[in-house]
């Protein structure tokens, strides 16, 4: 019924769990989890999402302690599993493409998938960039860049 892929993702998800469940101030949420642990509906994607509970912090003390929880958490995860990578860091048309799509006109071309252009995150975030105030979207554009040039 699945496609081995599918099973192989799944696999490697579980076997990240133990680590994720380790680290304190993250809690998974969405339709994985949902799937995972409350009812049993076949999916077409695995992924993990987390999200940062410590509500005490602010902001900057809440970006450390997210980027000192993803390190630990990377490195739990790539020792568990030899052959697993995780990347760190934005190829070169990742890059290109974000700039692209923040200024209202993804290219597509930049990404080795098919469909991109049909995600409702995609859609939304175009949606979004077209309704927000002109000067807004050029300091948001600018910042964009500057974080990733």
């Amino acid at each position: 019924m699945f496609d081995q892929k599918f099973i192989d993702q799944v696999r490697l998800l579980l076997q990240c769990l133990p680590a994720i469940a380790n680290q304190s101030e993250f809690a998974i949420k969405g339709g994985t989890a949902i799937n995972l642990f409350i009812q049993d509906l076949p999916r077409l994607s695995v992924d993990i999402d987390l999200t940062f509970i410590n509500g005490q912090l602010g902001r900057s003390q809440s970006l450390e302690a997210i980027d000192k929880g993803l390190r630990t958490l990377s490195q739990a995860i790539q020792e568990k599993n030899q052959q697993t990578t995780i990347n760190q860091s934005l190829s070169e048309n990742e890059r290109l493409f974000l700039i692209s799509l923040k200024q209202g006109a993804p290219n597509f071309k930049l990404l080795p998938f098919d469909n991109v252009a049909e995600l409702p995150a995609i859609k939304w975030k175009l949606l979004n960039i077209q309704k927000m105030d002109k000067t807004k979207h050029r300091e948001m554009l600018r910042r964009l860049e500057t974080l990733l040039t």
